[in-house]
């Protein structure tokens, strides 16, 4: 659930031609066990370093110290005693201390993909020592802008839709609308906007696709609805499996208060599904009339209303035009070429 995105560019980098070396900065809590120091591996073609030392929640500025000295600690292991040649660019996600103080130590060229809902103010000092900035949305690069008063371009998320393919054997059920929704169970995701929708929409069945805190409080909530034999949660699913479901349902839905892209969105329609989604940043630059439909965040007859209309209108989404979209916008080559177009 984490960093998924990071390691999918890195192997469209890889693919399209760069050398890629990866670094990861491992500083979360005990509460995961995992053996701490240095490790090494080859993943999927990727040579991958990683430091872990478990501090948990110390504070960004703790956190950047740390990290930062990690962070060199890898760099000197991998290109100063093995005496390989020095990147000719280091590429971060998210605008944190760790490779900014490595670009600066070694004088290499520091360019940042910023995904988080949430910057700290101390990123503005990673912003203006990198030689670019780059946002996977426009609305949420125009709020980096407007912020910190940098210059932002924007390259999508590469999405590796592999598993989610488009197939010729989905059955839509008459009188039924099958959703499928995928997310962690975080309050910020809007799940409950989808149950409180689905009260109104006795048609539809929903999938819950995904764990976290709020898995307890969404049960409970469709108990109080009454609808809980029309909602299943089944939990953390491969990819492959995910894909499966999405093979199985007629719409995706997922009610975000804030998304600076939406990966789940993509990979759904991946399979031909159409999708409801909510304006919080990302799905904004994707979600058209011919994939979907728009609503506003927290808005109940909103999801509501979306949810009759794609049970009324469902066949008006024509499946193989909307994976066509993917593939011409989020496929891996594409946006690798255009983020290599900032290795200038």
């Amino acid at each position: 659930m984490n960093g998924i995105f990071a390691i999918d560019q890195a192997k469209a980098l890889a693919e399209a031609g760069a050398e890629v070396v990866v670094f990861a900065i491992d500083t979360f809590s005990m509460r995961w066990r995992r053996k701490i120091g240095i490790w090494e591996e080859e993943t999927e073609g990727l040579r991958c370093y990683g430091f872990r030392i478990p501090i948990g929640n110390v504070g960004y500025r703790l956190t950047a110290r740390i990290g930062g000295w990690m962070i060199k600690k890898l760099y000197k292991r991998v290109f100063e005693k093995r005496g390989e040649t020095a990147p000719d660019y280091i590429h971060t996600h998210f605008a944190a201390e760790f490779g900014a103080t490595l670009a600066e130590k070694y004088g290499i060229p520091l360019i940042i993909t910023e995904h988080a809902s949430r910057v700290p103010d101390e990123a503005e000092m990673e912003y203006r020592r990198a030689r670019h900035v780059i946002a996977v949305s426009h609305s949420f690069a125009e709020k980096l802008e407007k912020r910190f008063g940098i210059k932002c371009n924007v390259v999508p998320n590469i999405v590796d839709y592999k598993a989610f393919r488009l197939t010729d054997n989905r059955k839509h059920i008459e009188g039924r609308l099958r959703l499928v929704t995928t997310a962690r169970l975080v309050r910020e995701k809007g799940i409950e906007v989808i149950l409180e929708s689905m009260a109104e929409a006795e048609f539809a069945t929903l999938e819950i696709i995904g764990d976290g805190p709020y898995r307890e409080r969404l049960e409970k909530r469709a108990n109080e609805l009454g609808i809980s034999d029309r909602v299943k949660f089944a939990g953390m699913l491969r990819r492959e499996e995910i894909g499966k479901r999405y093979e199985e349902a007629d719409c995706f839905v997922l009610t975000s208060e804030s998304e600076t892209f939406g990966v789940a969105y993509i990979e759904a329609m991946a399979t031909g599904l159409p999708v409801i989604a909510t304006r919080c940043g990302g799905p904004e630059d994707f979600v058209n009339e011919r994939n979907g439909i728009m609503v506003e965040v927290g808005d109940v007859k909103g999801t509501t209303d979306a949810i009759h209309y794609m049970h009324d209108n469902w066949e008006k989404f024509d499946a193989g035009k909307i994976r066509k979209f993917v593939d011409e916008g989020f496929a891996s080559e594409t946006v690798a070429r255009k983020i290599m177009e900032y290795y200038d």
